[in-house]
């Protein structure tokens, strides 16, 4: 053993197992970077970066209603929560709890690599706690998302708190942790059903670690799993409650499956030509190494490959590998948010590959310049501010006022119907106007939606 190993060593056996350091750095985290998201939030809703939904979401939360397929019934009930919580105009409120989320995020990614490292010199391990979380939080299409009314950033707090859960398992293998992991992943699926990927790494995992199967294990993971997919069942009560502002047919239990299981966008997945599946893959690869800067955090993602397990590589690769063949795969708009998990695992490396660094003699002593390295990238994220821009919302006010009484706003894209639901049913803007979205014409859910609210 070297000497610097064994100083390592050393420090370990003779460190408490929770240093309060390890749990006030995530929260320093969160502290630094909820300013600065809140400060930058959308007032309103917003069309940029992907969330062309945000008029729709929030007209749902203020109605109790249903929105899209699938109907992410966690984010509805967390979203109503940030309701009271939060002041200002209703979209402004959704926008803040992408904020909270984002940073609560990057708090758990620097969670994670603290305990990853835990048998390093705490030096190294903050150090290397900061330069995740910071790295997480201040990467561009992390940051983006922490502005905006959108389901994505509080799918990232499920995302790495599954991650969080899955390397305490492997280190104590806990039942209770298991139970955890179940009741995260469900909950997950109520914002977003693309979290169902880890269950695809966690799988592989397990196969490749060699873990003894006990079942009274797996039945307790999978009664907390359905636990948490118990929040669907707040869908079809909405949607019965207000049907007239809610998604879906919710008269019949075929509808409600039709909508939970989003058979409406079904034809989406794997619309996407080869080609072009090619071609979104290399963009994806371009956007992370964007994200984190080129040169410095794919340098330091790399070391963290050389640092992690081989069991934990194979997490990775299938996790990240399924997310990333749903987002080159699937037809939809604005695919590159369906990458957001792989920014978090990417973030989870890029700690580690500070630790790898650190181990090497010539630079253990400048290690801590790493979390100083990722500040210096702070100004880029000024230019995704989204304080005081209202366009969206100024749009839709003015085109339903150029609609003439007790008029008709036909509408062929979410930009305008969402926008145009949100300034007519939360803000009261031109009440007499009926607004039409053509494409949804051929539903019989909004053929009787529109019957009942005909003026």
């Amino acid at each position: 053993m070297n000497p610097q190993t064994a100083k390592q060593s050393a420090h370990y056996i003779t460190q408490p197992p929770r240093q309060w350091m390890d749990q006030a750095v995530p929260w320093l985290i969160v502290g630094l970077l909820l300013p600065l998201y809140w400060l930058m939030s959308s007032p309103t809703i917003s069309t940029a970066y992907g969330s062309s939904d945000s008029g729709e979401l929030a007209t749902a939360l203020w109605f109790g209603a249903v929105p899209h397929p699938p109907g992410s019934p966690t984010y509805l009930l967390i979203g109503q929560v940030a309701l009271h919580w939060f002041g200002g105009e209703l979209a402004q409120r959704l926008a803040l709890l992408s904020g909270l989320a984002t940073a609560l995020s990057a708090g758990i990614v620097a969670a994670c690599v603290g305990l990853s490292a835990s048998d390093q010199l705490r030096s190294i391990r903050w150090s290397a706690m900061l330069a995740a979380g910071l790295g997480f939080g201040l990467s561009q299409r992390i940051w983006q998302q922490a502005l905006v009314v959108e389901v994505y950033a509080l799918a990232n707090v499920f995302q790495l708190l599954l991650l969080w859960l899955s390397l305490r398992w492997q280190r104590w293998q806990q039942a209770r942790t298991l139970a955890a992991l179940g009741l995260v992943c469900g909950l997950g699926l109520g914002v977003q059903l693309p979290v169902a990927a880890w269950l695809v790494g966690f799988g592989v995992w397990w196969f490749k670690a060699k873990w003894a199967i006990k079942w009274p294990q797996i039945g307790l993971f999978l009664l907390m799993l359905l636990l948490g997919l118990s929040s669907y069942l707040i869908l079809p009560w909405r949607g019965a409650v207000v049907p007239q502002a809610s998604w879906g047919d919710w008269s019949s239990v075929a509808g409600a499956i039709s909508h939970i299981s989003a058979s409406e966008y079904r034809y989406l997945v794997g619309a996407v030509p080869l080609s072009e599946q090619i071609q979104r893959c290399i963009l994806a690869i371009r956007d992370l190494l964007a994200s984190y800067w080129w040169i410095v955090g794919p340098l330091l993602i790399g070391c963290g490959w050389q640092k992690i397990t081989l069991a934990q590589r194979w997490l990775l690769v299938a996790w990240a590998g399924v997310t990333l063949l749903w987002a080159i795969s699937y037809g939809g708009a604005d695919a590159q948010v369906y990458l957001l998990p792989i920014h978090g695992l990417a973030a989870w490396l890029l700690g580690m590959g500070v630790v790898w660094l650190a181990q090497k003699p010539r630079l253990a002593g400048w290690i801590w310049l790493a979390p100083m390295l990722i500040l210096i990238c702070l100004p880029l994220g000024w230019q995704f501010s989204l304080r005081n821009q209202t366009q969206s919302r100024d749009q839709a006010i003015a085109l339903l006022h150029q609609q003439p009484a007790n008029g008709q706003l036909l509408s062929n894209d979410d930009q305008t119907t969402f926008s145009a639901w949100y300034v007519q049913s939360v803000l009261g803007v031109r009440p007499d106007v009926q607004i039409i979205d053509q494409r949804l014409q051929q539903q019989l859910w909004y053929q009787r939606r529109e019957g009942l609210s005909t003026r």
